[in-house]
């Protein structure tokens, strides 16, 4: 099914290659492989407060929000960053799975799920960082860049297909939103309690889409 685009907002000015986003109830967050930086923004793209990481990291790819905290992944390592809401270090959890490294990350409610770079799965971690499933999705999704959680679905993005893909706790398709009208390459998703945003890798926008 088409997607249904209801309002583009240009970050090129903030954030070139956009990797990741999350959704504080208020304001986005939204990460980039082409800065060191955290940038939180408002619903119209205004930059209220932005900064580095370098101290702890590189570039950040995905990013979750569990109410208090922000979960970072990153290209330095198969790690996750806790950072507060002044985009603070507050811990690093190694994980154990996988390979390359975390592209992107969804808070579950308790646990997370994360996906790799060059792998086809999720999986589904403690906040230890300990290893609780592996999913493998069916039909099988290319490549896993962005990835959010929502009534009880996971919603996967497909970095070539220009598609988003919601599946079931099992990992199968049962829906799909065709995204290529309007996006490049999805890099991340988040929702706002009634809307669907996500983040454009190749042209450095952020789209809101109804769900």
């Amino acid at each position: 099914m088409a997607a249904t685009l209801l309002r583009s907002i240009d970050v090129s000015g903030i954030e070139t290659r956009p990797s990741g986003i999350a959704f504080n109830g208020k304001y986005f967050v939204i990460t980039g492989d082409a800065s060191d930086k955290l940038s939180l923004i408002d619903t119209d793209g205004k930059l209220i407060f932005e900064k580095s990481i370098f101290g702890f990291t590189s570039t950040s790819r995905g990013i979750a929000f569990d109410g208090v905290y922000y979960y970072l992944a990153a290209e330095t390592g198969r790690n996750i960053y806790r950072v507060d809401s002044l985009f603070n270090l507050i811990s690093t959890t190694p994980i154990t799975v996988g390979n390359n490294f975390i592209e992107s990350i969804a808070f579950l409610g308790k646990d997370f799920a994360i996906s790799f770079l060059s792998l086809e799965d999720l999986y589904i971690v403690n906040r230890q960082g300990v290893l609780i499933r592996q999913i493998t999705p069916s039909p099988a999704v290319a490549k896993i860049w962005g990835l959010a959680y929502q009534n009880k679905c996971f919603f996967s993005g497909d970095f070539f297909g220009n598609k988003i893909y919601v599946l079931d706790r099992d990992g199968k398709v049962v829906f799909e939103y065709d995204i290529s009208a309007f996006s490049g390459n999805i890099s991340d998703i988040c929702f706002d309690g009634k809307n669907m945003w996500i983040t454009d890798y190749s042209n450095a926008f952020v789209y809101k889409i109804a769900i």
